[in-house]
């Protein structure tokens, strides 16, 4: 590694920054959602069989006892029945944001690391290039060419490095990414079907979200 560093130049230094910021987010985000993300699907299951059998009290102690997003999402909707609809919705609508928040943490600097690594990779390409080529000026023309190939060889690392990086960080991100819009639409189904039962029709608020994306696109979302 300390040899491919210093063969490489200068810009292996900030590419050994960022491989090192992008392991450091992937592995926090699978952390993450390890922890937090409970049975999604067996909770919303159960959850709807007590609702149906009027047995809403055990639904809301089911939702505080299981961890995640989606259980926080019915333990607040559950716990504030007594509430106006209006009211209902602006924390579920608080609470939405905050759980997307959340599952998004830190993915705009991962897609920032996916987006800079080949560039810095090939900036450092384009700058051993133009030293080594300065090289066989300043000798003249009168270069040895195995001497001129070592030089490109070692020009071309940082390239290589900075896709390496970014190739991993492209995946990662698409992944959590893919991850958060799951949870998100599962949140948006769990009220709608928690509306249809309880008979207090659909959830008309809306979330607007920043979507950390490498195209750095929003969404208007409806909201949880």
């Amino acid at each position: 590694m300390l040899f491919l560093i210093e063969k490489g130049g200068f810009f292996m230094w900030p590419l050994l920054l960022c491989s090192i910021a992008a392991l450091a987010i992937i592995c926090e985000r699978i952390v993450y959602f390890i922890r937090n993300q409970g049975p999604a699907v067996k909770l919303m299951e159960n959850v709807k069989r007590l609702v149906r059998e009027e047995r809403t009290a055990e639904a809301l102690e089911l939702c505080r006892a299981t961890r995640g997003p989606l259980a926080r999402i019915g333990e607040v909707y559950l716990s504030n029945l007594h509430l106006k609809k209006e009211d209902r919705e602006e924390l579920l609508h608080r609470e939405g944001s905050v759980a997307l928040e959340q599952l998004e943490n830190h993915l705009n600097k991962l897609a920032t690391i996916a987006h800079i690594s080949p560039l810095l990779g090939l900036l450092g390409t384009v700058t051993g290039m133009i030293l080594a080529f300065k090289q066989v000026q300043i000798l003249g023309g009168q270069v040895d060419i195995e001497v001129l190939a070592g030089g490109i060889w070692e020009a071309l690392l940082t390239t290589a490095v900075g896709l390496s990086i970014a190739i991993p960080a492209v995946a990662a991100f698409n992944y959590f990414e893919a991850r958060a819009d799951k949870t998100q639409s599962r949140m948006h189904y769990f009220v709608s079907v928690l509306n249809e039962l309880l008979g207090f029709g659909q959830t008309r608020g809306h979330l607007r979200m920043a979507r950390h994306s490498p195209r750095e696109k929003e969404e208007t979302v409806d909201a949880i």
